[in-house]
């Protein structure tokens, strides 16, 4: 696997996995909320786990190209998490935003 296609690899896991709390009202894909409605703060554990999930898979493939993880200072992961929360914005703004402004709309 060549540097270039993990790269790339490693950017669609990281923005699938940032949105997937957003998109769907299942609890970690499994569980029915109470009330039918998946609340904020469990959308907030669900991309919190997300997030190291993504890591820990991105770290891995790095392991795998590169023969070894790189240490990291702080600016490093201060980087990543703000990349993180950029990459779930079109699903939140869908969530939070748009979806009330179409169900209005639709009535």
């Amino acid at each position: 696997m060549t540097s270039d296609l993990a790269t790339t690899l490693a950017l669609i896991i990281a923005f699938v996995l940032a949105n997937l709390p957003w998109l769907h009202n299942r609890f970690f894909l499994v569980f029915d909320p109470k009330g039918g409605v998946k609340a904020f703060w469990m959308s907030g554990v669900e991309w919190m786990v997300y997030f190291v999930l993504a890591g820990a898979l991105i770290a891995g493939l790095e392991k795998k190209v590169t023969g070894s993880i790189h240490s990291q200072e702080w600016e490093f992961y201060v980087v990543v998490i703000f990349m993180y929360m950029i990459f779930t914005f079109p699903a939140f703004v869908y969530r939070f935003i748009l979806k009330k402004l179409l169900t209005k709309r639709a009535r």
